[in-house]
């Protein structure tokens, strides 16, 4: 049986350098870190099911978002990773294949030594690719370079139009799913316990891009 490796290319190609262009233009200057505490990994979000939406602003990423379909799209965030710096390995609780969610990555600006690790997995994203991955799975990221890393990140819904974006539902991806559901639901637990309003706050959103998904 053949390992879920939670992450794959798909035979799509971006324009990477008219996404970068745009992006320069708007909102390259207001990148804030998408950790407290920690400057090595920013971001800055520009679509998303809570009410943000400054796609007016960006009408390339708007056109390339609509031949995905808006309905299809539940967040959309630029990320940039500074020089010689790394974000930690992590599983996400919502936006992943158990909520129907599958993450785009495209490069828009990168460098060699720029990295995502994927269930302990070194993968280099080229300038044009778009790939797909289930934050389920464990994932890292580094930048060794001397330059920061730029990466368009959109979280896609999953439905007849995007089915291209998910992995088959092989007994590898149940499995690794049920192991996903018990990490998560001990710590679920336990930030009921000490943080109720995060995990409330987590829970209304994935309810609500579930239910945006059946529309």
């Amino acid at each position: 049986m053949k390992a879920y490796k939670c992450m794959f290319k798909t035979a799509e190609v971006a324009d990477s350098a008219a996404f970068y262009k745009e992006f320069e233009q708007v909102c390259s200057t207001e990148l804030t870190p998408a950790y407290s505490g920690s400057d090595a990994w920013t971001g800055v979000r520009v679509f998303d099911l809570r009410g943000t939406n400054r796609l007016s602003e960006l009408p390339y990423l708007r056109a390339q978002l609509e031949k995905i379909g808006m309905k299809n799209i539940a967040m959309v965030n630029y990320y940039n990773m500074a020089p010689h710096s790394e974000q930690h390995a992590h599983r996400d609780q919502s936006g992943n294949l158990l909520f129907g969610i599958s993450r785009l990555h495209i490069p828009l600006k990168t460098n060699p030594l720029a990295f995502l690790e994927i269930e302990h997995i070194r993968y280099h994203l080229k300038l044009n690719e778009v790939w797909a991955l289930d934050t389920s799975g464990l994932h890292a990221a580094q930048n060794e370079s001397d330059e920061g890393r730029v990466h368009l990140v959109i979280d896609v819904k999953r439905s007849p139009e995007t089915e291209k974006y998910f992995p088959k539902m092989t007994f590898a991806v149940r499995l690794h799913l049920a192991k996903f559901i018990l990490i998560m639901g001990f710590k679920v637990v336990r930030d009921i316990i000490t943080k109720p309003a995060t995990i409330m706050d987590r829970m209304t959103y994935i309810v609500k891009m579930m239910t945006k998904s059946k529309t």
